[in-house]
């Protein structure tokens, strides 16, 4: 092959830009020709320099610190220095930061980032010196507690946290502004077909405002609002109870020393617009005192399993010689006859002894001497009222009319043991049987937890 076949190579390029690479007198590609890949080691840990490593070779944790800048003033200017900082704001007046252009001066350049925190109750403004947040915000306020991550592109900052323009209060929830570009604290009201007492912009009536143990909300639409009602006990193997009526009544009459069971006035009360369908029962006036009222034959529930009891009843009286007892016993039937103000059984409920209580008592108790009440601070009277108690398993909670009256501790020492058998009763004491003295019932159930 001919020299004329080669092509012509220009030694004039040699070690040039866009030429080739010159080797050294031992062959070897000069060192020159090499890219610079080690960093000085006098920047190894310094700023604007390199993080080193530890003899694990992972980052030692000195660079992984964040440093904490606890401003206390009412204004501050966020330096280039803040890079990876911890920012807090405390004061109790309002704070104005300044956050200053992204990228000018060669400082705030992209990557650069900041934590803020407001730890007092005076709101932190930051505004940006011609830069924006999130494209179009000028300012972002931090509220108490409040805190947002801030990153810089080189031109522009990026904030990351839920911040709120003002501190929100009870019953507000959060909602996105878009014309503000931020979420802020709205009232259900402000939010248009829905505040704290509607649903779907129905309105919730207000004797539903608090609502009771098993109580759902149901549409009522002769009314047209949502109201509180009872889930119906229905064909559910764990309610039990019953429907007051004669032969499902236990009458006992007291006189001469021995107690006999006596004929009682017996009398139903017929429903009405606003009441339901009541058994009125009363002693004779023979002058003879008198125990009686409504009970299961034998107990069947224990205090391990029960979920809640309720009766609905009106007393006859409530003054001098009457008592009652509206709950949960171990003495049912004629076992209760010629008890006192402390029932000598175990018993769950509510007790109104007059003589002894102005107010209806939440009482537990094991016998006539391990006795816990707790005054309801409601005096008992002749209309008609719900009684209702509830377990969580933790506690008993009495309600009378929707209202939780007491609440005492289902292992409080005078409780009745989980394992002890209790029956629903419902129970008059009429201590002068010269007076009649009516008790009406109009339902008792019970439920329990399996």
């Amino acid at each position: 092959m001919s020299s004329s076949q080669f092509p012509s190579i220009s030694f004039d390029n040699k070690d040039q830009a866009n030429g080739y690479a010159g080797l050294d007198s031992g062959g070897k590609l000069k060192t020159t020709e090499l890219p610079s890949v080690v960093e000085q080691n006098t920047n190894k840990d310094a700023a604007s320099g390199y993080a080193g490593l530890d003899s694990n070779s992972m980052l030692k944790l000195a660079e992984q610190a964040t440093a904490v800048n606890a401003q206390t003033g009412t204004s501050y200017t966020v330096a280039d220095g803040d890079r990876a900082k911890t920012v807090t704001f405390s004061n109790a007046s309002a704070v104005a930061v300044t956050l200053p252009q992204a990228g000018a001066s060669s400082q705030f350049k992209a990557g650069w980032f900041a934590r803020v925190l407001n730890v007092n109750v005076g709101p932190v403004t930051i505004t940006p010196t011609t830069s924006t947040i999130n494209g179009a915000l000028t300012s972002i306020t931090l509220q108490k507690h409040q805190s947002a991550v801030i990153v810089s592109d080189g031109a522009n900052y990026a904030v990351m946290g839920i911040l709120t323009p003002v501190n929100p209060t009870d019953g507000q929830v959060l909602t996105y502004v878009a014309a503000d570009s931020q979420w802020e604290p709205k009232s259900l009201s402000a939010l248009g077909g829905a505040n704290a007492s509607q649903l779907r912009s129905v309105s919730i009536s207000t004797g539903s405002a608090s609502p009771k143990p098993r109580q759902v909300l149901a549409y009522n639409e002769a009314n047209g609002d949502w109201e509180s009602t009872y889930v119906g006990p229905g064909p559910r193997a764990n309610w039990h109870g019953f429907t007051v009526d004669p032969t499902t009544m236990t009458a006992v009459l007291g006189y001469g020393g021995g107690w006999t069971v006596q004929n009682f006035n017996i009398t139903g009360v017929n429903a009405t617009a606003t009441e339901p369908f009541y058994v009125k029962i009363s002693s004779p006036s023979t002058g003879n005192n008198a125990f009686y009222g409504w009970s299961y034959a034998t107990p069947q529930i224990t205090t391990g399993i029960f979920r809640y009891a309720v009766t609905r009843c009106i007393l006859g009286s409530t003054g001098t010689h009457a008592g009652y007892y509206l709950g949960l016993s171990s003495a049912v039937g004629p076992q209760l006859i010629a008890q006192s103000a402390s029932l000598a059984a175990n018993f769950v409920g509510f007790r109104f002894w007059n003589g002894t209580d102005t107010h209806w008592q939440a009482y537990v108790g094991k016998d006539a001497t391990h006795i816990t009440l707790v005054d309801t601070g409601i005096t008992p009277d002749t209309n008609s009222h719900i009684y209702e108690i509830f377990s969580d398993g933790t506690n008993f909670h009495f309600y009378i009319d929707g209202t939780k009256v007491a609440t005492i501790s289902v292992t409080d020492t005078n409780a009745p043991a989980n394992t002890t058998l209790l029956g629903q009763i419902c129970w008059l004491s009429n201590q002068n049987g010269a007076t009649v003295i009516p008790l009406s019932c109009a339902y008792a159930f019970w439920e329990s937890s399996v």
